[in-house]
């Protein structure tokens, strides 16, 4: 059976859903990887999900509410304001996101 990269690096899926800020902060403050979907473009979606694009947060400042992505488009971190929510220069919404556990030993 073929192992995805997430149980390679020791951790399995643990929750699939819509995005909850205060979820996706105890993850990261806790060294959980969250696998965040963003919707920006206008009518575009798939089969499998709504999100147009999907990036791992790595960093969540609560004071300011400001997200750190690292994102696999040009292998940058960038980051993304809660408050004025903005991704490629287009409005965006945070739509979903995977949640990930250590895998038990």
């Amino acid at each position: 059976k073929p192992k995805v990269v997430a149980h390679v690096l020791g951790f399995e899926l643990a929750a699939y859903g819509n995005f909850k800020e205060e979820a996706v902060a105890v993850d990261i403050a806790e060294g959980r990887p969250v696998i965040i979907g963003i919707d920006y473009k206008e009518g575009q979606s798939s089969a499998i999900s709504s999100a147009d694009h999907f990036v791992v947060a790595v960093n969540y400042d609560a004071t300011s509410r400001v997200f750190t992505f690292a994102d696999p488009n040009g292998g940058r971190f960038i980051k993304f304001d809660m408050m004025h929510p903005v991704y490629d220069d287009r409005p965006a919404i945070l739509s979903e996101m995977r949640r990930f556990r250590p895998v038990p030993n």
